[in-house]
């Protein structure tokens, strides 16, 4: 209906082909040969002219129920509008921002750590797949999700000596990133500068872990070698949920933490508490003992795994779960052995 005054100023209006664009008439308005043109701001910067027979008020019964009684609906554009909106914001849980974000072959397992991450309470993954799936394309998926999602900007590779090059040449081959080699001195010399500014310094670092292992005396303060301020540097500076100086921190071959009485274990700990998020990327199968998986996914989460005997009830009560979906993943699937 047209019967209503385009001249009074605040009213609440939307198109009649298009309820979701709503605006407020601001009681200017100007002929156009027979049309009557409605002056609607839309938002903030977008004042415009719209015909008057192509809007109509809107009703004091304007919700979902109503509209879809009315079979009123937005079109595709509005669809897509929101969806651009909503991913730039970085809020869509379901979209995979990382999905294009590699020079390799899309592959869908890859992703389920992706998803199992950014479900994860405490923001931390342990990743134990078997060699050859792709655990180093998958924790960069992680990171570009962060990047896209948190504004991560500072990435922390730690890892054997030996696969340090082979990590960087990864990095810029597969996703563009160009890490650097560091030493405990010079990841040091990052962290203090990151503190100084409280700023999001951006860097990304690979950095051994026989390089980072701190002495048992690391705690004293007249002892002055890089690695135990490094790990006194991070002791004093646990992350938030706002501020941490690794927005990553990712664990390759990530066994040789699970002694917990080990300098290996002692700063991963560190590592792991100066931190945002964490990953840890083993291949070797952890099945072998069960402290080894319970030492592990401590790192991953404390609060959770407090106590080994609580821990091992855990896996027996869960056995026969694993058993039936270990059949079902045989191929053929051995369906009697389900139930």
């Amino acid at each position: 209906m047209n019967d209503w005054n385009p001249e009074i100023p605040g009213q609440e209006v939307r198109i009649r082909s298009n309820p979701g664009q709503r605006g407020i008439t601001t009681g200017r308005v100007r002929q156009a040969g027979s049309r009557l043109l409605v002056q609607v701001q839309f938002g903030p910067n977008e004042k415009t002219y719209k015909p008057q027979n192509l809007l109509e008020l809107c009703g004091e019964d304007d919700g979902i129920e109503s509209l879809l009684r009315q079979k009123r609906f937005g079109g595709p554009d509005d669809l897509r509008r929101i969806l651009t909106f909503e991913k730039v914001k970085g809020q869509l849980t379901n979209v995979f921002y990382s999905m294009e974000a590699s020079q390799t072959d899309f592959y869908a397992h890859q992703f389920k750590p992706v998803l199992k991450f950014l479900n994860s309470p405490v923001g931390r993954l342990l990743i134990a797949d078997e060699v050859g799936l792709g655990k180093t394309i998958e924790a960069m998926y992680i990171w570009k999700e962060l990047q896209a999602r948190a504004d991560a900007r500072r990435l922390l590779i730690v890892c054997p000596a030996m696969l340090r090059q082979k990590w960087q040449d990864d990095l810029r081959q597969r996703f563009n990133i160009f890490a650097e080699i560091v030493d405990a001195r010079e990841l040091l010399l990052r962290a203090r500068t990151c503190l100084e500014t409280q700023q999001a310094q951006p860097f990304a670092c690979i950095v051994s872990l026989e390089g980072l292992r701190p002495g048992r005396n690391w705690e004293d303060e007249d002892v002055t070698n890089p690695r135990a301020e490094l790990a006194r540097l991070l002791d004093a500076n646990p992350a938030t949920d706002e501020f941490g100086i690794f927005d990553l921190a990712v664990f390759d071959e990530a066994h040789y933490l699970r002694n917990a009485s080990t300098a290996s274990n002692r700063i991963g700990r560190l590592i792991r508490d100066a931190s945002r998020h964490l990953i840890l990327l083993t291949a070797t199968p952890v099945q072998v003992h069960s402290n080894n998986l319970y030492q592990l996914l401590r790192l991953i989460s404390p609060e959770d795994f407090f106590n080994e005997l609580i821990f091992e009830s855990m896996l027996e009560a869960n056995s026969p779960v694993i058993r039936a979906l270990r059949s079902l993943w045989t191929h053929p699937p051995k369906l009697e052995q389900v139930s």
